[in-house]
């Protein structure tokens, strides 16, 4: 199957970036999209050279009607199952989202778009990047802080919520009332009940469990997150609801 070319958005970081994502490549893993190559277009633009996966991202699957929780389980635990090791390997990628989800025609999936992984390392403020919406408290930090798995974690954390609620745990207007959110609002996953004042609410009617796996993904320090993709893969395997 034909390769996906990948425009990279600024040339700045194409070295780094390139390493990176062959270095994942590199990885005996089928759940990631290898790079072949990276290069300059005849007009300079950096871009990778992908592996097709024939299917669809999750981003358009979540235009759709929601998995059921069976379903979303299942998808998340692989998806934490191939980050256990790709960050065994010592990197991070740091912007994971539905739209670097491909879902294969077989409703296998495949995490893609290495572009921003790095190994853990410290950054400031002039070093972030990634999608807002997806991005981890230390993220948006502007003094030092040591960006690691992690930070992934908190990313599955927002994907498994939008999945079983069709929304984001956060969903600010803007940047600065997404960021003012992602750092100080507790994300409060209540079944019955009022939730804790202050908080950033959603009620359904889901099994318990499975919302202290994704509040436990979203906990803003990171110490007190799941420490491993590994460690939610099992979390997530142990909750998951049987289908009907």
């Amino acid at each position: 199957k034909r390769p996906h070319a990948s425009p990279v958005a600024a040339p700045v970081d194409f070295e780094r970036q390139l390493q990176e994502a062959q270095r994942v490549a590199a990885l005996d893993c089928d759940g990631i999209v290898p790079v072949y190559e990276g290069g300059l277009t005849d007009d300079g633009t950096p871009y990778f050279a992908m592996k097709y996966i024939a299917g669809a991202t999750l981003e358009d699957k979540l235009h759709g009607d929601l998995p059921t929780p069976a379903e979303a389980v299942k998808l998340l635990a692989r998806l934490a199952d191939v980050l256990a090791i790709v960050h065994e390997k010592g990197v991070v990628h740091r912007d994971l989202k539905p739209t670097n989800i491909i879902i294969d025609e077989d409703g296998r999936p495949y995490i893609a778009d290495f572009g921003l992984a790095l190994s853990p390392q410290r950054h400031d403020r002039a070093s972030l990047a990634g999608t807002p919406a997806y991005m981890a408290p230390e993220q948006f930090q502007s003094q030092e802080a040591t960006l690691d798995a992690r930070c992934d974690i908190w990313a599955l954390g927002v994907i498994l919520h939008e999945l079983l609620t069709g929304q984001r745990p956060f969903a600010g207007s803007s940047i600065s009332e997404l960021r003012t959110q992602i750092l100080e609002k507790p994300v409060a996953i209540e079944v019955n009940g009022s939730p804790p004042e202050g908080s950033v609410p959603t009620a359904v009617n889901l099994p318990a469990g499975l919302f202290e796996v994704c509040q436990k993904c979203l906990q803003k320090s990171p110490e007190n997150r799941f420490q491993s993709a590994r460690e939610l893969a099992e979390a997530l395997k142990r909750n998951c609801p049987q289908p009907r």
